[in-house]
This record gives C-alpha cells, sequence and structure tokens, in this order.
C-alpha cells in the first residue's frame, strides 16, 4: 500500500530497519531517499524524494514465504510492481527498484513470525554481513530467467504470434518499436542489450537467457493473438481496401501511409506489422510532385517530369504490336502497381541481345521498389531453398536466365499467384515451417527462357536491343542519376496511387468490353493508373491486350532452336534419312 506520510513522519530509525543497497543508477538519480527492510513489521519501505511528492510506499513481504517455491518471490515482485505502477514510477526506475530486491533477496524474504520485541530476532550489523553481495548475486542468478521475462514485458508493446504460429514480440528499441521473432538471433542481442543496460553493465549467462526465451516464447504461442505479418506492403484492412501502408525499413520503423486524400510518413503505427529481413535497405523518404500538396484535391496536375526520366533509363524496343510509347506505358502502369498489396502482378519477361542492359533494368526497378542487398537473384537447386528466397524478397528478379524448368516454372506461378508452401523445419521431429505469400517475379535473359504456357500467360514481355557505343552510360553515371530522381519517383507513384484510391472509391469497378486477360485485378488497377496518368479511357487494355498477343510470337524469334526449325521448313529439301535431316538442320543453325 502507499502513503503520503512526509519524511518527517517516517525518519524514526530503530535497529529493525536495515537499508538496501541502491544501484549506481538509482544513486545517480537520487530520487530515492530511503529503501529499508524492516525486519521486525515484514515490510519494506521506499521513501521518495521530490520528484515522486516526498511520499512513502510500503509493501509487506510475508507473501514471500505463504506461497510455494519461488511462486511467493514472484508474486511479491509482482506486487511491488505493480504498486510503483499505480503510484506514477516510471519503468525504467521500476525496473532499477526490482533489480535491488533481487540483489538483497535473503534479507527481504526473511519473514519475522515472532510478536514479541524481547525475543525479535533482529539484524545487528554482523549478521547483515553475512548477507553478502556474492549470496544477493547468487539468488539473483537463481531468478534470472524470470527477472529477464519481467524485463522483456516492461520495455515491450505487444506479445503474439504470426499467421503461421510463430510467437514474436515488439519491443520498444529507442525511440521506435520493432518486431522481431522470439526465436531469433536479433531478439537475443536485444534480450542481452537490454540486461546489460538496465543491470548495470552485468552479463546475463546463456542457459538464463534461453530458459527466458522459452519462456516468452510459451506465452506468445498460447496467450498472445494472432497478427499477420507482411512484407514490405500491406493492406490496413484487407476487407475495404482504402488504405496502403508502404514500409520504409528504416531506423526509425517509418511507413508512407497512403489513402485517397494522399499520403503521409507515420512513425510507430500498429495498425500493420512487418516483417524485417536483414537483405531489406531502408528506403530514401519520397518527395512529393512539385505540384502537389497533402491534399488529393490538388493532384490531377501532377508533374511527371522526373518519373518521365526515370523511364528514359530504360533501353525498350519495340514489339510486332507494340509502339515504344505503348511499350512505355506498359512500364509505367506495372512499375506504379508494385505497391498494391495482395493482388497477382504479372511477371516481368525480358529479353534481348547482349549489350542490352538487361540486368540494369530489373536491378533499377527492384531497387525503387525493394531496395536490398541482393539486386538480382539465381535459381537454387532445391525447393526449400527457392521458397527462402521467395519469402525474403517482395520482388525476385532472376538475371541471366537460359532454361527453366518445370518445378520452377510451377513455383513461380504459384508465387505470382499466392500460394501456400511449407518445408521442414528440423530432420529430428516432424514440424514444419509454412509460408504463404504473393511475389513480384521477373526473368531476363537473352532468349525468353519462359516457354510453358501456364508462366506466359501470367507475363508482359518487353524487348530490349543492344546499346549503341555512343549511346552508352557508364553504370555509375546511370545510378547518380537514378539515386538524384528515386526520391521524387517515389512521391510521384504515392501520388497516383493515392488518386487510385480515389477513383476506387468514386467508380468501383469499371468495364472491360472486351473482357480481361488472365491477371484480370492487376489489369483493372493498371487500367485505373493510366487514367490516373492522363491517359484515354481503354488506352492501358489496348497495349496490354496486344502485348499478350505477341508472345508466342516472341517465344519462338527469342529461340535459335524455334527459328532454325521454322527456317528448315520453308526450305524445299528432300531428305532421305534420320541422319541426313539432323546434319541439315545442323548447317542451317550454324548459318
Amino acid at each position: 500500500m502507499a502513503t503520503n506520510n512526509s519524511s518527517d513522519n517516517v525518519n524514526n530509525k530503530d535497529n529493525s530497519e536495515i537499508s538496501l543497497d541502491l544501484t549506481n543508477e538509482l544513486k545517480k538519480e537520487s530520487i530515492i531517499q530511503k529503501f529499508v527492510k524492516n525486519t521486525k513489521e515484514n515490510y519494506i519501505e521506499i521513501e521518495l524524494n521530490h520528484k515522486y511528492k516526498e511520499s512513502s510506499i510500503i509493501i509487506p513481504t510475508t507473501v514471500i514465504k505463504k506461497k510455494k517455491n519461488n511462486e511467493g518471490w514472484n508474486y511479491f515482485k509482482e506486487s511491488v510492481r505493480k504498486e510503483l505502477r499505480d503510484y506514477g514510477i516510471s519503468r525504467e526506475h521500476i525496473n532499477q527498484i526490482t533489480t535491488v530486491l533481487s540483489r538483497n533477496y535473503k534479507l527481504v524474504s526473511e519473514i519475522n513470525d515472532n510478536d514479541d520485541d524481547n525475543n525479535n530476532s533482529t539484524y545487528d550489523n554482523s549478521e547483515q554481513e553475512l548477507v553478502s553481495e556474492d549470496q544477493g548475486e547468487e539468488e539473483e542468478r537463481k531468478f534470472l530467467p524470470q527477472v529477464l521475462v519481467e524485463l522483456v514485458l516492461e520495455n515491450s508493446i505487444k506479445l503474439f504470434k504470426d499467421e503461421f504460429k510463430v510467437p514474436h514480440i515488439q519491443v520498444i528499441l529507442g525511440d521506435h518499436y520493432e518486431t522481431l521473432p522470439i526465436d531469433s538471433t536479433k531478439f537475443k542481442r536485444y534480450l542481452l542489450k537490454l540486461y546489460y543496460d538496465t543491470k548495470d553493465g552485468k552479463i546475463a549467462n546463456t542457459e538464463a537467457v534461453n530458459s527466458a526465451i522459452s519462456q516468452l516464447e510459451s506465452k506468445a504461442f498460447y496467450e498472445g493473438r494472432t497478427i499477420p505479418l507482411h512484407l514490405r506492403v500491406a493492406w490496413a484492412n484487407p476487407d475495404t481496401t482504402d488504405t496502403i501502408y508502404y514500409d520504409l525499413s528504416d531506423e526509425k520503423n517509418r511507413c508512407i501511409k497512403i489513402t485517397k486524400d494522399g499520403w503521409e510518413i507515420v512513425e510507430n503505427q500498429t495498425d500493420v506489422l512487418f516483417r524485417r529481413y536483414d537483405n531489406l535497405i531502408p528506403q530514401v523518404e519520397p518527395i512529393r510532385s512539385p505540384t502537389t500538396t497533402t491534399s488529393i484535391d490538388s493532384m490531377y496536375g501532377i508533374d511527371s517530369k522526373m518519373f518521365d526520366e526515370f523511364i528514359s533509363l530504360f533501353n525498350i524496343k519495340p514489339n510486332k504490336e507494340n509502339t515504344a510509347e505503348d511499350i512505355k506505358l506498359l512500364l509505367k502502369c506495372y512499375i506504379i502497381s508494385l505497391p498494391i498489396p495482395e493482388i497477382p502482378k504479372p511477371i516481368k519477361l525480358l529479353h534481348g541481345e547482349q549489350g542490352g542492359a538487361k540486368s540494369t533494368f530489373q536491378e533499377l526497378i527492384k531497387m525503387l521498389i525493394d531496395p536490398s542487398v541482393t539486386q538480382t537473384l539465381t535459381f537454387p537447386r532445391d525447393s526449400n531453398e527457392f521458397i527462402q528466397q521467395l519469402s525474403h524478397n517482395y520482388i525476385a528478379y532472376y538475371d541471366n536466365v537460359s532454361v527453366i524448368q518445370d518445378w520452377i516454372s510451377d513455383l513461380l506461378c504459384r508465387a505470382v499467384t499466392g500460394s501456400s508452401f511449407s518445408k521442414r523445419a528440423l530432420y529430428t521431429n516432424d514440424d514444419d515451417i509454412y509460408y504463404n505469400f504473393k511475389r513480384i517475379i521477373g526473368i531476363n535473359g537473352i532468349d525468353l527462357a519462359a516457354t510453358k504456357a501456364d508462366l506466359l500467360d501470367r507475363s508482359i514481355i518487353t524487348q530490349t536491343e543492344r546499346i549503341d557505343k555512343k549511346d552508352r552510360l557508364k553504370i555509375k553515371k546511370i545510378w547518380e542519376k537514378f539515386n538524384q530522381l528515386k526520391p521524387y519517383v517515389l512521391g510521384y507513384i504515392f501520388d497516383i496511387l493515392a488518386k487510385v484510391l480515389r477513383y476506387k472509391e468514386e467508380h468501383g469497378e469499371i468495364d472491360f468490353p472486351n473482357g480481361l486477360n488472365r491477371m484480370a485485378d492487376w489489369e483493372e488497377y493498371a487500367e485505373i493508373i493510366s487514367r490516373c496518368m492522363g491517359n484515354p479511357d481503354g488506352e492501358f487494355q489496348r497495349v496490354y491486350q496486344e502485348n499478350t498477343g505477341v508472345q508466342v510470337d516472341e517465344a519462338i524469334e527469342s529461340s535459335h532452336l524455334s527459328q532454325t526449325i521454322l527456317e528448315f521448313m520453308t526450305e524445299e529439301i528432300v531428305i532421305g534419312t534420320d541422319e541426313a535431316t539432323g546434319n541439315e538442320i545442323k548447317n542451317i543453325r550454324e548459318e
């Protein structure tokens, strides 16, 4: 219980009161004038200075012996914490005060059962010396796992499990929140540092840390709510799809919040939580387009100059159906659509001869929307590694691909559409690790590597041509230009997405007289994006449908083998044997 007695009423010392040693931090801050155990009346008394209204808090210790094993001690410490919290003591000071109790465990937990003052076994100086610092530290080590758990809970926002029942925690890290898997190296480091900083430089032993982590995992699994985690982008509410969060993945844990009224940078939001893998690079802070404000009403004259300059960095070759301007429109709508959560996006198939800057093409898009240590990837040898790779990258672009194996093609289709994946956790048990995600996929190569109809149906195709020597730029110059444009390009993308959300609210679903293609959800959003950029209704769909119409032709044209067979079929050659036929095909290919 807390009393509001002034210090004049509580300074009557007798030999039944024994002072408890304060931590260096408490001594330095001088918030406690008196911290004693009354061995006669079995209570501790904490007398505070003017920072906490010069009051005294008295808490009985008899509960320690009334419960079995460590339950009494744990209950007592929790009572102390509650009393201190109710009295307005700061979290930092509560942690320091409970540290003092743990150091003085033997003295605090000793209970006097004799009410006779003459027979009362009071502590004299010699007895107090027996309660040595080593003994206090030994008791603290005994309860260290519990101390660590309490310390974490005092410095956390929420304990929960994700959609796959994996325990997580959202902790307070400096001036921001961070979400960590409890069974992770990053959380273990956080726990060690938290204890070190709070306990005057003490180091927690590995056994206690592992025990505390196990206890926190159990608590999160059985008591925590289920909260889905996202990578890079998320709807605030998947049912209403009216607010997009884009994770900047920076040290301040900031996000871009996009609504029909515009976009803003927000800190420490808890509407949606994001996964933060080590490969992610912090995003730059976007800059609003020159003619825009935070209000969507002024966004209908958005300046696209910076975005057009960015698009000019890409090497684009027209095809049979699409002009260069058509391909640019397709590319613009594709890029702006990438932050829209949960809709399947088409696979970006890029092909062309050597020297066409295909890798740079992919890297620019990746570093604009999903900056990462690894800009492009290579196909792994087994499905487990492939699933791991996809789970850690919102945009997964594969470089210099010549052949796509059937099992990879199947997994790519599932990753684009959205599907569940699993892999075995350990060979020593039957536990599985589950994944469920939609990913943005891109593939480049000299030939068009995708040949299966299922993959082509989910794709948009872009061809590059060899860059002339006089037009070729050094890589350093390209990236310097990119870094100058990037904040403005991001701002433009978010401006357009805000307009898209407004358009969706005002018009609902739009009609497509010519029907929809395989990637119907994306096609609708891309058409709206095109309209919000000022293009005529139906312009995007025309370009997109023309692009899908050349998929088979481009697949054949980009394949040397297919071209050889076509040429062989057009020649009037009489072949007598299989060997002769094979030789003729070989000669045509060599020519």
